[in-house]
Parts: structure tokens; C-alpha cells; sequence
């Protein structure tokens, strides 16, 4: 991928009403969400059942054109795993996980305060994907080149541009809704974290 290929997504994302901007960044959250699933399962740390809250409360405002209620900003703090206890050997994984409810926290912070989105918020699949592939593969810094050419950055591009038509094609955002919350697509899809994490 190119930098011209971000740009086009973040210039179409620009176009967008509020209510579709709400809804297309949620949906690259549902994508990041699905790991933090998967790798919660059987830890003391797992706040599943909270972000499944904050995500359905957050569909419900877009759909119904309202309000979300300002206590789910302390709801993701207290999901966050940096504040909650766990073992040192959970570290690494813990800096995915939080990176996860930051990206969450952060749209959940810009709509309770009201303010406009930034198109540079459509890149955080991609910076997601980006500190992955680092672990994946133990690159060294500066391998951004094999970054940007990896299947995975070209899975969440495609699932990006398909994403944008659809917003772009119907008004309907509780059809939206049903869409992606069926289908729990992972951002990482088939890959996870090498044996050493």
C-alpha cells in the first residue's frame, strides 16, 4: 500500500455524514475487537462483557441518532487492562489489549465531547497491523516496506474500500449494524502472535 491509498480512504471517510463516521471507524473497531477476544479467554484481566456494552451502546446512539450516556468513558478506563492486575508474563500481550480499548476509548471520548473526527482516526487498523507484524515476524525497526505489502494490510484495505461503498450505498444504519455485527471479521483473520508471546 501507498500513501495515496490511505489518503483516498480518509478523504471519502471526510465526506461522510457524522453518522456514518461513527459508523465506519466502530466497524475498524469491531475488527480489533475480535482479537481482544481471543486472547482473553480464561484471564482474570478478560472485560469482555464490558466492551460488548460500550460497542452496543455506541451502535445504539448511531442508530437512533442520540446521545451516548458520559459514564461509558469511565466503563473503558476500567476496562483497560493497564489498570487492572496481571502477571508479568501477560506484559506483552497486555500492550495489544490496551492499544484495543485506547483506540475505543478515544471514539468514545470524541463523541461524548461532541468533536469532529479526523480522518487520520482511519488509520488505526493499520498501526494496529503495523506493531503485529513487528512481533510476527521479530522485524527490526524501519521494515516498513514489508509492512505495507504484507496480505494483511491488503485484507483490511480491501475490507476498508468495501466498507466505504456500502456506507456510501444505504442510509440505513441499523441494516449496518446487523452487517457487521454478524460478522465478526478479526483483524488479524487466520494469523496470531508468534510462539514467543
Amino acid at each position: 500500500m501507498k500513501k495515496e491509498d490511505y489518503n483516498l480512504i480518509a478523504e471519502r471517510f471526510n465526506n461522510f455524514s457524522r453518522s456514518k463516521q461513527k459508523a465506519f471507524i466502530l466497524i475498524l473497531i469491531e475488527r480489533q475487537f475480535s482479537v481482544y477476544k481471543k486472547m482473553c479467554i480464561g484471564k482474570e484481566w478478560n472485560r469482555e462483557k464490558s466492551i460488548i456494552d460500550i460497542l452496543e451502546n455506541c451502535w445504539k446512539s448511531i442508530i437512533n441518532e442520540s446521545e451516548i450516556d458520559p459514564d461509558l468513558l469511565d466503563l473503558c478506563m476500567e476496562s483497560n487492562p493497564e489498570n487492572l492486575e496481571y502477571d508479568e508474563e501477560d506484559e506483552e500481550k497486555i500492550s495489544f489489549l490496551v492499544t484495543i480499548i485506547d483506540n475505543l476509548t478515544a471514539y468514545v471520548r470524541l463523541i461524548v465531547a461532541k468533536e469532529e473526527f479526523d480522518g487520520v482516526f482511519t488509520r488505526c487498523n493499520y498501526d494496529y497491523l503495523e506493531n503485529f507484524l513487528y512481533q510476527y515476524y521479530d522485524w527490526k525497526p524501519l521494515s516498513t516496506n514489508l509492512v505495507s505489502s504484507h496480505e494483511l494490510v491488503f485484507l483490511e484495505y480491501s475490507r476498508s474500500i468495501r466498507d466505504l461503498e456500502y456506507l456510501e450505498t444505504t442510509n440505513d444504519l441499523l441494516e449496518v449494524y446487523l452487517e457487521y455485527r454478524n460478522k465478526k471479521e478479526s483483524i488479524l483473520e487466520d494469523y496470531w502472535f508468534n510462539e514467543n508471546f
